[in-house]
């Protein structure tokens, strides 16, 4: 079990950081404002809801290796469509694809993690994952640099559709390692009536909402932050990214050897006040035109984000495995989603009207996520709801 999960991580960690992860830097270079980029993100919520059920139904019928080589080939697909032009229908186009590769690389993703992972293992594992993930980000970020710096998007698409390639032939070939996934096989599809009354003490419902939308404003809206302080520069990014995951490693590294000794509740509370300050952070980095200052903060941005990630998601995966896990899982997926559509459409249309600079407009969410970001306080931890 663990063999696929790190060749299925090892593969889509290297094709992520070669494209997925700097779509937003693409779609900005490509002349879309921010209002069509946030329009891009709510556009096809229903493609996503959809893309889930046909996903829980595929695993019910035993399907795991199926959903691994789909989310390889939904990689090659969403490198096609970006050769189109660049239009509203483009936009559109890309968007569908985007998300339904999002459904089934994300969910088999955790589908794999969890099923090859005991409860008193999480921890070890989500650590062990953290670090290979690293060494292969290296890797597709050196290719990213050396290939986008130099305007070679045709080698990006050659290679990754190569690595997508030996993916679908490297599962396709290995049918017997699949064969344990049994517990994931046997749960019934997660029924949208289900969704819709879900609810338990924890909380979790309202977590779900909240953390869905600050996912996407770490990965789009700040990185266009990020390429933005470094004048637009491809290899600028590039080399603060590689210091930024590195600052992540050193923390996860740290965080492992004493999180543990700390009483969970007050952990998170601490987690959660650094993320908020991360958000101020952000606002005030817009401010500042000393560049020692402005990347100084960067770094501390980075170390409150990745210690309320590492935090957030190691509570995420204990309740998950004590609980109906599949069903879990989903419940995330459907109410983040849900809120994505929500938030980032009622964005659109305030970017579409008030024609702020991205500049400013980044600023103006930045500081008002800051407070509502400290909502995740209410997560209360499963041991806590039991005692």
């Amino acid at each position: 079990m663990k063999k696929i999960l790190y060749n299925f991580l090892w593969l889509h960690s290297i094709l992520t950081w070669l494209f997925i992860f700097f779509i937003p830097v693409f779609l900005y270079k490509n002349w879309f404002s921010l209002s069509e980029i946030s329009y891009f993100i709510s556009l096809t919520w229903l493609s996503f809801v959809i893309s889930m059920l046909v996903w829980d139904r595929i695993r019910y019928k035993g399907g795991i290796r199926i959903l691994i080589v789909i989310s390889f080939f939904l990689e090659i697909w969403i490198l096609c469509v970006w050769t189109l032009d660049k239009n509203f229908l483009f936009l559109f186009l890309f968007s569908i694809i985007y998300w339904v590769y999002n459904c089934f690389f994300w969910l088999t993703k955790r589908v794999l993690f969890v099923s090859s992972t005991e409860k008193h293992e999480v921890w070890d594992k989500f650590w062990n994952i953290q670090i290979i993930a690293f060494v292969l980000v290296k890797i597709g970020i050196l290719l990213w640099s050396y290939l986008l710096g130099n305007n070679h998007y045709d080698y990006v698409l050659v290679v990754s559709i190569l690595l997508s390639a030996y993916g679908v032939y490297y599962f396709v070939s290995h049918k017997k390692l699949v064969k344990n996934l049994e517990e994931f096989s046997q749960a019934s599809p997660v029924s949208l009536k289900k969704v819709f009354l879900f609810k338990d003490r924890l909380r979790s419902k309202y977590i779900f909402m909240l953390d869905g939308p600050f996912l996407f404003f770490e990965s789009f809206f700040w990185l266009l932050s990020l390429f933005l302080i470094t004048g637009q520069s491809y290899h600028k990014l590039w080399i603060l990214v590689v210091v930024l995951a590195i600052v992540f490693s050193v923390i996860f590294i740290w965080i492992k050897k004493k999180i543990d000794k700390v009483q969970w509740q007050q952990l998170l509370y601490v987690a959660v006040i650094l993320y908020a300050f991360s958000w101020i952070f952000r606002w005030y980095v817009g401010n500042l035109e000393d560049n020692y200052v402005i990347y100084l903060l960067v770094l501390v941005i980075a170390f409150c984000t990745s210690f309320f990630r590492l935090v957030f998601n190691k509570q995420f995966f204990h309740t998950a495995k004590s609980v109906d896990t599949h069903s879990y899982m989903m419940m995330k997926s459907y109410y983040s989603q849900f809120f994505i559509f929500f938030i980032f459409w009622v964005l659109a249309l305030i970017f579409y009207n008030t024609k702020w600079s991205i500049e400013i407009s980044l600023m103006y969410v930045y500081y008002i996520l800051a407070p509502i970001s400290l909502l995740f306080i209410l997560y209360k931890p499963l041991w806590s709801s039991q005692t």
